[in-house]
């Protein structure tokens, strides 16, 4: 605000006492009478002076551009240069992934040392999917935090085939791991490179064979310059079902025995998630799958789902199990299909 209010005086300031000085040697009737001055003279001035005058302020505006980039440099550095709070214990061994089983043991978590709820015991068999239901606030993402170690846990352990996720090395964790989030994170780079994020050193066969088990290579290969296209910032050359599925391709390059899907279709209109969907089944043979799903048609086929409410468990089973209880996936469960039917 400072520095707004100081260019707010100075530019101004400046307008006004160029208009005074040029009035007072360019103008003055003794200056004309004298004959110091011709027509021409008169008209070439005035046209310094227009050219000159965007300069003159940009040297004046230096000095606030100058202190604006240097507040704005200390920000980055203090964040670049903090330390990181996740790291490798000593002697920590490489995950061994076998039947990708996991488990969350009595976990509990709290955000800046604010306390939380217990969110009991959440196993996750292997090769199977899991699915996490109920509105927002919940905790779902919580939990898909804490598998790869973007937090670590306050009480508790997580374990994925029986190996506490704090004791085996971050680069082995999460690249045992992909993730395709409600967002698509994709880079103003060429399609082709942003699904190779999936795996560093993937061949451009590799990537287009990803790109068909995702349903993306159709809408790829339409492009003007196909896998050569620009994604745009954030992917925004792309619909959102086309971001989804170089999101899920990428995913599909990855292969990664652990999958997270975070509301990965629920921005899509009914055709793109048909299409997201069936590649979704696809990518979740063979491997152990957690959904995260506000659409309850998304987890009705899943082999366990799992209600929060307040950072808790507070229901676990298949589909029909849960409706016939009568609790709150039932609740959900009747809201969602009665608005389907009508």
């Amino acid at each position: 605000m400072k520095l707004a209010r100081n260019r707010a005086r100075s530019e101004p300031l400046l307008e006004v006492l160029g208009a005074r000085r040029w009035r007072r040697c360019c103008t003055s009737p003794a200056c004309i009478a004298a004959g110091a001055m011709t027509l021409g003279d008169l008209v070439a001035i005035i046209g310094a002076i227009g050219i000159a005058t965007p300069a003159a302020r940009a040297v004046s505006g230096f000095n606030t551009v100058l202190n604006e980039a240097l507040a704005s440099l200390g920000r980055i550095f203090s964040l670049l240069d903090e330390p990181a709070t996740i790291v490798d214990r000593p002697n920590v061994r490489p995950l061994r992934v076998e039947r990708g089983r996991v488990e969350f043991d009595n976990v509990t978590f709290a955000y800046a040392g604010a306390p939380a709820p217990r969110t009991g015991e959440l196993h996750g068999g292997g090769r199977r999917n899991r699915r996490a239901g109920r509105p927002s606030g919940a905790g779902k993402t919580t939990i898909f935090n804490l598998l790869p170690r973007l937090y670590d846990v306050t009480g508790g352990a997580v374990r994925v085939d029986g190996q506490d996720v704090r004791d085996v090395t971050l680069a082995s964790l999460r690249g045992s791991i992909s993730l395709v989030a409600q967002e698509a994170a994709l880079f103003n780079d060429t399609i082709a490179a942003n699904i190779a994020l999936g795996r560093a050193g993937a061949t451009r066969a590799e990537i287009e064979q990803a790109a068909r088990a995702a349903a993306a290579h159709e809408f790829i290969a339409a492009l003007p310059d196909g896998y050569d296209t620009l994604a745009g910032e954030r992917g925004n050359k792309l619909s959102g079902g086309e971001r989804q599925r170089v999101a899920l391709a990428r995913a599909f390059l990855r292969d990664a025995p652990i999958l997270l899907l975070d509301e990965a279709t629920s921005a899509l209109d009914a055709a793109s998630e048909a299409r997201v969907q069936d590649a979704l089944k696809r990518l979740s043979k063979g491997r152990t799958v957690l959904v995260i799903a506000h659409r309850l048609a998304t987890v009705r086929d899943a082999d366990r789902i799992l209600a929060l409410e307040n950072g808790r468990i507070v229901e676990a089973g298949k589909h029909d199990e849960l409706v016939a209880r009568g609790g709150l996936y039932a609740r959900l469960s009747r809201l969602q299909f009665a608005d389907a039917a009508g």
